[in-house]
């Protein structure tokens, strides 16, 4: 697996949500707005999100069943997590997607996806245009904690640089120090 997997797996997703902007103005008034594009984009984003925090807790060594477990071993050794915010660039939108997360209720847009993949006839809306930017927002985030944690450092590369998002949202580092992540954009 080359070091870049998670990256390009998020650029895709991202690049989806950039396209979707082109036809939804990304703002407040149009958050409750919902798609089968921002379905497919919240789903994708929510299982990568899984993935990447699955990762993070069998780094440690520690259990990784579900949302709860991944909580409680992010609130031990990451709990700036919740702190974390990612800017939509073009629309002035400052966004923390983990802000809510407790060991009893997952992020809103986590939940959000449990409600398209198992009661998608009766709770389609919650495929919300917010649901999914916030979802895009927390991989970008699980993302960071994940380069920094299991694939080693906080000075690294990524493939290019975020089309919606702002990537220096990261005021406080992956140990809760204060720094901020350095990265760069790979030279072809």
């Amino acid at each position: 697996m080359t070091k870049t997997i998670h990256w390009n797996y998020f650029f895709a997703i991202e690049d989806d949500l950039a396209t979707l902007s082109r036809y939804v103005e990304f703002h407040e008034d149009n958050f409750a707005a919902y798609s089968i594009e921002t379905a497919k984009i919240l789903m994708t984003a929510v299982q990568e999100v899984d993935v990447l925090l699955k990762s993070i807790c069998g780094h440690y060594g520690a259990p990784a069943a579900n949302i709860r477990d991944y909580h409680d071993l992010m609130m031990v050794k990451h709990p700036n997590i919740r702190e974390a915010q990612v800017t939509v660039a073009q629309h002035s939108l400052v966004r923390i997607p983990f802000s809510s997360w407790s060991a009893t209720t997952p992020p809103a847009w986590w939940t959000a996806n449990n409600h398209v993949k198992h009661a998608r006839d009766t709770k389609f809306g919650s495929a919300s245009l917010e649901n999914a930017i916030d979802a895009v927002s927390g991989l970008l985030i699980a993302n960071m904690y994940h380069h920094g944690i299991v694939q080693g450092g906080k000075h690294f590369d990524i493939p290019r640089a975020p089309r919606v998002f702002n990537i220096r949202w990261f005021a406080r580092g992956i140990t809760g120090a204060q720094h901020h992540l350095v990265y760069g954009i790979q030279k072809k």
